[in-house]
């Protein structure tokens, strides 16, 4: 009989019993040159059944065409990045193709969801992509500015 106890005990502990999900990579403050790609890295451990998305200024976005101007923009509508040729995710991995100033300022987080249910979402610590002109010319939203103090031309 306790044998047949201990076979039910572990049976049930191994379909509800689950190790705690953790980021094993998330995403970190990064330098990246204007036009040029980067990747976000997103992944939780252990990983089996864990759906990913990523959140910019800590709300989810989406792409959509502007149907004034026939290009994609970047609005908050409340819905999870969704794969473009310039934006896209690949596993938890957000990977941008060619960094713009206005699409991609702001803190990236993601989230990782259970997608049985058996536990909680978890978002990672948000990250900034900051976006170079060139060098150590750092772009801000009207124009680059020059950092003298880092200039690759100095001594």
């Amino acid at each position: 009989m306790p044998l047949v106890f201990m076979f039910l005990f572990f049976s049930v502990c191994a379909v509800q019993c689950r190790e705690e999900a953790y980021f094993s990579k998330s995403p970190k403050d990064v330098n990246v040159v204007l036009g040029e790609p980067v990747t976000l890295p997103c992944e939780v451990t252990p990983n089996e059944g864990i759906k990913y998305y990523w959140e910019l200024n800590g709300e989810t976005s989406t792409k959509v065409v502007d149907p004034a101007t026939l290009s994609r923009r970047c609005l908050l509508t409340g819905s999870k990045i969704t794969n473009t040729t310039r934006r896209y995710q690949r596993g938890g991995n957000l990977h941008i193709t060619r960094v713009d100033r206005e699409r991609d300022s702001g803190q990236f987080t993601c989230i990782a969801e259970d997608t049985a249910g058996q536990s909680t979402a978890i978002t990672s610590s948000p990250a900034s992509i900051n976006i170079q002109c060139e060098y150590n010319r750092i772009a801000s939203a009207q124009s680059c500015q020059i950092d003298f103090y880092n200039s690759p031309n100095q001594s």
